[in-house]
């Protein structure tokens, strides 16, 4: 899948995940959503993500993103191949124990310097805002006809990179897109947390049906 499409979908699921986490504060209160959005204790995890949202391809060369790019560095002498051990869930750990660690060393040398104090759990959500745009890209590469293993498990499905691999992106994000906008005007806007929620659970439910379906096709 092509690295636009990833940061598209990465995106589409930072929407989804803050509406889920803060959509109630997000629409009776744009700006204090803003004030929320921009503090660094959500502003940081949310660049780590975006910047990830690539980060598996940087074995291919550029790949538009400062920790992938900075993390394959030290491992390029022991990747073989493309999607091979940088597409793994090992290769997820690995860069979000390295973002968590530079987040963390950032935090005290601003700290000593008297810039800004960043709160001592910022480091801890950067690794599982880290583990899941890494993993969430190793998943999405899962919609190709050549897939990726995880744990043993072989995920593929129709999309084939520059050809239909928008047309995957766009069969992910659309189900769950409008059951998302249903709900909340079935529920007279009442709770977008709640929305979004059912959002994430379509995205969740059509993943697996893309997958799925063309094995269940092929037998």
């Amino acid at each position: 899948m092509r690295g636009s499409l990833h940061l598209v979908l990465h995106i589409y699921y930072l929407a989804l995940g803050l509406a889920v986490l803060y959509g109630n504060t997000i629409a009776s209160n744009p700006a204090d959503a803003l004030r929320l959005l921009l503090r660094a204790e959500v502003a940081v995890p949310t660049l780590v993500f975006l910047d990830l949202a690539k980060a598996p391809d940087c074995d291919l060369g550029s790949c538009g993103s400062f920790f992938g790019r900075a993390c394959y560095t030290l491992v390029k002498p022991f990747v073989r191949r493309h999607r091979g051990w940088y597409h793994s869930v090992w290769a997820s750990l690995y860069v979000a124990s390295l973002a968590a660690l530079a987040t963390y060393l950032v935090a005290l040398w601003v700290g000593s310097l008297g810039i800004a104090k960043l709160d001592p759990g910022v480091p801890r959500l950067v690794f599982l805002v880290a583990l899941s745009s890494y993993t969430l890209h190793l998943l999405e590469d899962g919609l190709t006809v050549r897939g990726v293993g995880l744990l043993g498990v072989r995920l593929r499905s129709f999309a084939r990179t520059g050809s239909t691999d928008t047309l995957a992106a766009a069969l992910l994000v659309l189900p769950s897109a409008t059951a998302l906008v249903v709900h909340y005007t079935a529920t007279a806007r009442a709770n977008l947390s709640a929305s979004a929620t059912v959002g994430l659970a379509t995205l969740t439910l059509t993943y697996v049906a893309l997958v799925l379906l063309p094995r269940l096709v092929r037998r």
